[in-house]
């Protein structure tokens, strides 16, 4: 979890004691929860790239040794393709946990933004990072709020590469025809999510599907990391507009 979390609550520890201001405290665990959480499919989730990679680079060495042509496979490397397949179910496992929890991760920190600043609770119908997106800045004009200048495209660009991407990418009920890719680059060693789509003649805006793709887990939770650092600064920057404001 970042340090900034940690020190915010060592600063303010005194004010913390007395409720309701002991409900910041209890919103704002969460936060190393859900970051723990990440942590731990970040682990299993490069154990299961880096064999998939590995294998799937060791395939087409060997069929280049072939040359042109098809050849039925050995026994040996039918079991390495059904293994390959139990891989890629593992990693896109990993790749839609991700993304949910990051959302999850999101959602509770505008939630504990909400109690900060004492606003109206979120509609349970939707995201609340979607509100805070919506809602910032007529909270900020409203309050008065003192923003750190990279806060306000962080929040928007986290909808759009977390949010959006879990609900319309990586959950995408009703499409039938979209089906799970994997792949990666010449020095990567992460592999990310694609989408082949059946029949793109019957799905509109296929090319758009075509398109898209999940980024490299490690850069996500990193731009998560330097959300919750820029959130914290908010807190600093406005603490005497905020539930711990006279303490």
């Amino acid at each position: 979890m970042p340090t900034s979390v940690d020190n915010f609550l060592a600063r303010h520890k005194s004010r913390l004691d007395a409720p309701p201001r002991e409900l910041l405290y209890a919103s704002l665990a969460p936060w190393a929860r859900y970051h723990g959480f990440l942590n731990t499919i970040l682990i299993r989730y490069h154990q299961v790239s880096g064999e998939y990679i590995a294998c799937s680079r060791h395939q087409q060495e060997l069929h280049s040794t072939r040359g042109p042509g098809s050849f039925p496979l050995t026994e040996e490397e039918w079991r390495e393709f059904l293994l390959q397949e139990r891989r890629s179910h593992g990693i896109l496992l990993e790749v839609q946990s991700f993304y949910l929890f990051a959302k999850i991760l999101l959602d509770r920190v505008a939630e504990t933004l909400a109690l900060y600043f004492r606003l109206t609770k979120w509609k349970e119908s939707d995201s609340a990072h979607s509100q805070l997106v919506s809602r910032l800045d007529k909270l900020v004009r409203e309050r008065q709020l003192a923003v750190p200048p990279s806060l306000r495209s962080q929040i928007a660009d986290l909808k759009h590469r977390i949010v959006d991407v879990r609900n319309t990418d990586i959950d995408h009920q009703g499409i039938p025809n979209l089906q799970p890719a994997f792949g990666y680059g010449a020095s990567d060693d992460q592999v990310v999510v694609r989408f082949a789509v059946l029949y793109p003649g019957d799905l509109p805006n296929a090319d758009e599907y075509l398109q898209k793709q999940t980024e490299p887990l490690d850069d996500l939770i990193r731009l998560l990391e330097q959300y919750i650092d820029g959130m914290v600064a908010m807190f600093e920057l406005n603490i005497g507009q905020s539930i711990l404001a006279g303490q």
